[in-house]
């Protein structure tokens, strides 16, 4: 009967590996159990002490060092998760037990199922993750193939899967901080994009709030034309102690309708814009931040003279503007109002 050159276990002459451990038969190791054949059987089985394996020793060694140093550290995780797996590999060359060395011979089967199950699945966490771990666990496997001793080579080959579990361990859930912080900052940019929007909403409705409600002639005593430097054409209104309040623009709006632009000290306060009522009858809506705040009309006393009426918010009259000619003959308009 010939005999495994590491488990010691019987195989049979034609067979090149081990059926327990896997390792390969050399023909020194047939030669050599050809020869215990070939001895004669005794009645009694000599029995010697037990031999101790340099491995066993040096094993033991690293376990109750690397255990020191973790207590010396006061138990820091980050010494466990680097020493435990190769305390845990240790533990194969120490007991040497063929059943438990089998075993783990025979995971490289499951390895291989797993990474045709990880190729085959697609996903991101199969490609990133899985694959990378059973590729790496069959690397290992091809290179201790080379080990004699079963057991030795079966703790290298479980510690080599424990330290490659654990990185892609890490590595998944350095994915999933990474992604679940990524997820908080987009929703405290959008918080505070929504912050901002509700602060300027604030702001702006309590300018508006602050915005007259009358009129935009209201306070204006007296308007005429002037002309500027390029040749344009606009209207300076003045207050009745003769200050200047406002100046009146024409212009156009993105649809090519004709309005009047409001500005005071060169900011815009305000702008009417023409309309017909449901009559037909042309007005001037006229608005301050985009709302509504009065209308002007058109039309003729009973003097027969023109007169633009001005009404509020509200549709009352607030007040009204007539034509006329100043002491220098130049054509002005005077602005009454109901205070």
């Amino acid at each position: 009967m010939l005999y495994c050159n590491s488990c010691n276990s019987e195989v049979a002459p034609t067979d090149r590996f081990c059926g327990t451990c896997g390792s390969l038969q050399d023909s020194a190791t047939a030669a050599a159990n050809s020869s215990r054949m070939t001895e004669p059987e005794t009645g009694s089985e000599k029995t010697g002490p037990v031999r101790v394996h340099v491995s066993q020793i040096l094993c033991v060694v690293w376990i109750a060092a690397a255990t020191g140093w973790i207590v010396f550290c006061d138990g820091s995780v980050d010494w466990i998760l680097l020493l435990g797996p190769s305390m845990i590999a240790c533990i194969w060359p120490i007991v040497r037990q063929r059943p438990l060395t089998a075993w783990t011979e025979r995971l490289e089967g499951k390895l291989h199922a797993g990474l045709e199950r990880a190729e085959a699945n697609g996903g991101k966490i199969a490609i990133y993750l899985f694959v990378p771990f059973f590729a790496g666990s069959l690397w290992m496997w091809t290179k201790t193939q080379r080990v004699r001793d079963a057991h030795i080579r079966a703790g290298l080959r479980a510690g080599a899967v424990l330290y490659l579990g654990a990185l892609m361990c890490a590595l998944g859930l350095l994915a999933a901080y990474l992604f679940v912080l990524a997820i908080l900052m987009v929703l405290a940019l959008i918080f505070a994009l929504l912050a901002l929007w509700a602060v300027f909403y604030v702001l702006t409705h309590e300018e508006r709030g602050s915005a007259p409600s009358r009129s935009l002639w209201h306070g204006i005593a007296r308007s005429h034309v002037v002309k500027g430097w390029f040749g344009d054409t606009k209207v300076v209104h003045y207050s009745r102690d003769g200050r200047k309040v406002a100046e009146t623009r024409r212009s156009t709006d993105w649809f090519g309708d004709e309005k009047e632009v409001f500005s005071s000290h060169g900011k815009k306060i305000g702008e009417r814009r023409r309309s017909t009522d449901f009559s037909g009858q042309t007005k001037w809506d006229e608005y301050v931040d985009g709302e509504k705040v009065g209308e002007s009309r058109t039309t003729k006393n009973w003097e027969g003279e023109t007169v633009e009426e001005h009404f509020g918010r509200d549709g009352s009259k607030t007040g009204e503007s007539r034509q006329h000619t100043d002491i220098f003959g130049d054509q002005t308009k005077k602005h009454t109002w109901k205070d």
